[in-house]
């Protein structure tokens, strides 16, 4: 049983992210009670395919509680009160968004259509307008069948609400263009007794356009944050609690995990007790059945944390102010040009004293997965300056203006950092700098665009006599960064960080294999298995081992064997040929 439950865990470790299937089977009653309740009237509809109990969570299974906004609407709609037709919810990514819808429906006791946004959008002119009417015939025809409401649920709204103007592409603004609009018929053309109730979720609401936010469309919005402090506290415990099958150790301080993961996300505690269970099946007795420990949740964090990127900048958001990575952190060995930095972060005053200067922009290239956030993540910790981290992504994908504007708030942050005393020294981390630095877009580029990238080089320039900061860029593709960008006083100091070769294969496969107590086939050959991941960069070998050992958890073995290693290595290299 135990190995089934960890099994189930490793499957759902993204338990809040995706769409999920239309449910055709919930519980007759609870509809008839719900419609009674609406209508004043006994539901006549029956059917079979209706009878039986309802699937999927309620809000009791929601850990953390429930925004009041959702238990307003749930109540209203119990009440048979005029409930809103229209939902917004709003937030990042993995704040459980979609299973809260999964659990209003249960409480309320209605199906739901899954509309994917993307898909919308992806196919040939106007697919996007014919693939509504398809949803929203559908809604109409259950709803006319069982004679209950239904929730029509879009997922990723913001790739079908976007602003059509911000499309560059003449043809794609035209079909946005469509699409929007045919949604926007359908919302308006509801009867005030209309049974289809809309819910749309995006991690972008800046993105939305503002035509969906008009009274009678998606008006009643729900912000669904990242979990505070109190919260993570309150949802670990219901995770670790609400576990029948593993074994806890009953000296777990919910308080210091709390702390120790600022920014995670619920998919993101989820996924620390998976990886604590892991080691602590490693680490255990093979006559004694294991237990998680704190140490194992801690360490399991320490691991999250090393690969976490943040992936927006909030204007009040505070810097990382002691990285609990370091170099010894760094799998591999660190480069040597970033040996150098940290020597002149240090000591500046003495390289300054011998004429040297302080790189403006200091640019990362190589490949993905090769750990070049990591790298960036461990100077921050060994110079003990804040960390300032963005993805040059979201600097673009927002209205009009606000690209330069979060450019000047994340410098602004870094500088009020040093000038309130929080920190000595910052360093401002930008990743994927080639989405708005590229130069085979210049010329073609949005007005966006270019203001974002020209506010980024005056931000640099007005920079360069503060010595404590310290700006730092990563790409995959360098040979689409513009040549303007790499210019002297800007991004002119270059940092190779290429695939590991075939001795850092070796380091990297035995770091991942014996850093954590685990029984080793002595029979495994290492040095051939490092000629055979020719091509892999450090996160496809951590992904072999982990891989590995989940073969052997899976058998309920606690010894790692080659055929596991065999299994796993033929599960990446098939991963790698789709790809």
């Amino acid at each position: 049983m135990k190995i089934k439950f960890i099994i189930i865990l490793l499957s759902v470790v993204s338990i809040n992210s995706g769409i999920f299937e239309a449910w055709t089977e919930f519980n007759r009653k609870n509809r008839e009670d719900v419609w009674e309740k609406i209508t004043g009237k006994k539901s006549t509809k029956k059917s079979n395919k209706l009878d039986a109990e309802p699937l999927g969570p309620t809000f009791k299974d929601v850990a953390g509680g429930i925004p009041n906004e959702l238990l307003h609407l749930k109540n209203t709609i119990l009440k048979g009160e005029n409930y809103p037709k229209g939902i917004l919810l709003q937030g990042p990514p993995g704040t459980g968004k979609t299973y809260l819808v999964k659990a209003l429906a249960n409480e309320i006791g209605v199906p739901i259509i899954p509309v994917s946004s993307a898909e919308l959008i992806s196919g040939w002119m106007g697919g996007g307008a014919r693939g509504l009417k398809a949803k929203f015939t559908e809604a109409k025809a259950i709803t006319k069948a069982t004679g209950a409401p239904v929730i029509l649920f879009f997922d990723e709204f913001d790739a079908i609400g976007k602003r059509y103007e911000d499309n560059i592409n003449q043809a794609v603004a035209e079909e946005s263009r469509r699409t929007i609009n045919a949604l926007l018929e359908h919302m308006d053309g509801f009867s005030s007794d209309n049974k289809v109730i809309i819910i749309a979720a995006t991690n972008h609401p800046e993105l939305i356009d503002d035509a969906f936010k008009r009274p009678g469309r998606l008006d009643f919005i729900v912000n669904i944050n990242l979990p505070d402090e109190p919260k993570r506290a309150e949802i670990l415990k219901y995770y670790i609690e609400s576990d029948r099958v593993n074994k806890f150790s009953s000296h777990i301080d919910f308080d210091e995990l709390a702390k120790l993961t600022g920014g995670f996300n619920c998919a993101d505690l989820k996924q620390i007790i998976v990886e604590a269970g892991v080691n602590a099946f490693f680490t255990s007795d093979p006559m004694i059945p294991s237990v998680i420990t704190q140490e194992h949740l801690k360490e399991a964090i320490k691991n999250r944390k090393g690969s976490k990127k943040i992936d927006f900048v909030d204007a009040d958001k505070k810097p990382e102010k002691q990285s609990n990575i370091k170099f010894k952190d760094v799998v591999g060995g660190v480069p040597k040009e970033i040996l150098d930095l940290k020597a002149f972060l240090e000591n500046d005053e003495a390289f300054e004293a011998v004429g040297a200067q302080k790189p403006t922009g200091i640019l990362m290239v190589g490949p993905p997965g090769t750990g070049k956030t990591m790298l960036a993540r461990a100077l921050a910790g060994e110079v003990e300056a804040a960390f300032f981290a963005e993805s040059a992504s979201a600097f673009i994908e927002v209205y009009v203006g606000t690209g330069p504007k979060r450019i000047r708030e994340i410098f602004e942050q870094a500088n009020r950092a040093i000038a309130d005393g929080v920190t000595k020294k910052a360093i401002i981390f930008i990743d994927e700098i080639d989405a708005i630095g590229n130069r085979n877009s210049r010329v073609g580029a949005s007005s966006e665009e270019n203001r974002t990238i020209t506010e980024l080089l005056v931000q640099m320039d007005g920079f360069n006599k503060n010595k404590n900061i310290t700006v730092l860029a990563a790409t995959n593709r360098v040979d689409l960064i513009d040549p303007a960008l790499k210019r002297p006083g800007r991004f002119d100091y270059i940092i190779e960080v290429p695939l590991p070769d075939l001795q850092k294969r070796k380091a990297i496969l035995n770091h991942y294999m014996f850093n954590k107590p685990r029984n080793i086939d002595s029979s495994i050959d290492f040095d051939l298995l490092a000629v055979r991941t020719e091509g892999f960069n450090c996160a496809d070998l951590q992904d072999l081992i982990n891989r590995a050992a989940i073969n052997a958890v899976r058998v309920n073995r606690k010894i790692i064997l080659e055929s596991d290693i065999e299994a796993a290595l033929k599960e990446i290299l098939s991963s790698k040929k789709r790809f």
